[in-house]
């Protein structure tokens, strides 16, 4: 939500007059402003206040705004209250939640699901006061409000004076992010979770070093929330590097501020600190910190596509004795190979695959440095036959010993190639590696 903090908190300044959202001339006739007069900066700390106070509510001095409108999405609430407290409502018949409907609703329905307040900061720019408009289709069920304030000027909502009106724009403007503070009332509702992204996601910070980050104030303002949010596990960070040959690398940040490491996108490349990649970091090759949603680090910067091998594994050189790049996998493509060297997908995630069938996983392999896709290796099986090729070896030895005439006619191993074609097979293979 752009009109969130960074840290995702609820603003306590946000100048919603130089928004565009003006006063309807509510309060016009005791000294307030007129109409299409822009509102004063509004806070939203004091109009989630104000949105739960069952004490004094707005709604026609009955009801609070969240007894219908919950948190942290708006929409009515999963439970019923049962005289003490809130007994949920049991799920439909395919596991969906039920939401309560409401009757008190101003209009001629008998009862109505209760709107979402989660996107009504994308729905501005309609507004009457004035003669032009940028956008918007107006709020309420039937459209009639044109304006956040139209809606919240209405006398059925008991307003005092412009700065509260402001106040109620600042924070349904900001209502997108969830995160907002509990409560110990036990008359307040529950609502459904929210599918909503902490504010910070998405925002970036590119640095040439540390030098940068400590002149650029800004910057570094950013970059310490950013790590501040990522220690709280409200975020992931991901960062994104070119190497020396030209190569944009992915890194995953890993443990909380003051520990943190980040996971390269290669298996055979070693965890790096933070302040090794600052240290890396210059104007060739700057380096670019991104938020990303909690849990997600690691699709965003080393295994986009989730098969357990690593994006540069994925694209690098596997056999650098072969011309030309030798790989089989695709950093976009989960399932792009099968075991023994097919080049067809299996329904297994390659990571879990045996590309040179020799018993180890591509993943385990790749980890552990070796070929993982080399099935002309010592340890794979070249001919496919179920044995490996120091096995066939040991077979073609020992039909010679007891024939005397290994290759023209005999197949010590049973395969269905001589053992002239199977000598041939691992003389190119003990060659190739």
């Amino acid at each position: 939500n752009p009109f969130r903090n960074l840290d995702n908190s609820l603003p306590r300044n946000l100048r919603v007059g130089d928004l565009g959202h003006r006063s309807v001339g509510r309060f016009q006739n005791i000294g307030g402003l007129s109409a299409g007069t822009p509102h004063p900066p509004g806070d939203a700390v004091r109009g989630l206040q104000n949105y739960r106070d069952f004490n004094d509510p707005l709604d026609s001095v009955n009801f609070a705004c969240v007894l219908c409108h919950t948190l942290p999405t708006g929409i009515g609430s999963p439970a019923v209250f049962n005289g003490s407290g809130f007994d949920m409502l049991p799920p439909g018949q395919d596991g969906e939640m039920r939401h309560a409907l409401v009757s008190v609703d101003g209009s001629t329905n008998r009862a109505i699901k209760t709107a979402n307040l989660r996107n009504i900061y994308e729905k501005g720019g309609c507004d009457f006061t004035v003669t032009s408009n940028t956008a918007g289709a107006g709020f309420l069920h039937d459209g009639t409000a044109d304006s956040i304030t139209r809606f919240v000027s209405s006398t059925v909502f008991e307003m005092r004076s412009d700065q509260e009106i402001a106040d109620m724009v600042a924070l349904m403007l900001a209502f997108s992010g969830s995160q907002f503070p509990g409560t110990n009332n036990p008359l307040e509702p529950p609502g459904s979770p929210s599918k909503d992204a902490h504010a910070a996601v998405g925002r970036q910070v590119t640095t040439t070093g540390t030098l940068d980050l400590l002149e650029d104030g800004e910057k570094s303002f950013i970059f310490q929330v950013l790590l501040a949010e990522q220690s709280h596990g409200d975020i992931d960070l991901v960062a994104h590097q070119l190497d020396g040959s030209g190569n944009v690398r992915g890194y995953a940040m890993q443990g909380g501020k003051g520990s943190e490491s980040f996971m390269h996108d290669s298996a055979k490349d070693s965890a790096r600190s933070l302040n090794s990649l600052l240290a890396s970091a210059s104007e060739n090759r700057p380096l670019t910190l991104t938020a990303v949603p909690s849990g997600f680090a690691e699709k965003f910067a080393i295994d986009r596509d989730g098969d357990g091998l690593r994006d540069y594994d994925e694209m690098r050189d596997l056999d650098p004795i072969a011309p030309g790049i030798q790989n089989p996998f695709d950093p976009a493509n989960p399932d792009a190979t099968g075991n023994g060297g097919s080049l067809k997908p299996d329904g297994v995630p390659d990571g879990m695959n045996d590309f040179d069938i020799d018993g180890v996983s591509n993943a385990d392999e790749i980890a552990a440095g070796t070929a993982a896709i080399l099935i002309d290796a010592p340890e794979g099986d070249i001919d496919r036959d179920g044995k490996i090729n120091s096995v066939d070896v040991q077979h073609v030895i020992n039909g010679a010993l007891s024939t005397g005439m290994p290759g023209v006619i005999t197949d010590a191993d049973d395969d269905g190639d001589t053992d002239a074609v199977d000598i041939q097979i691992v003389i190119l293979a003990v060659l190739n590696g």
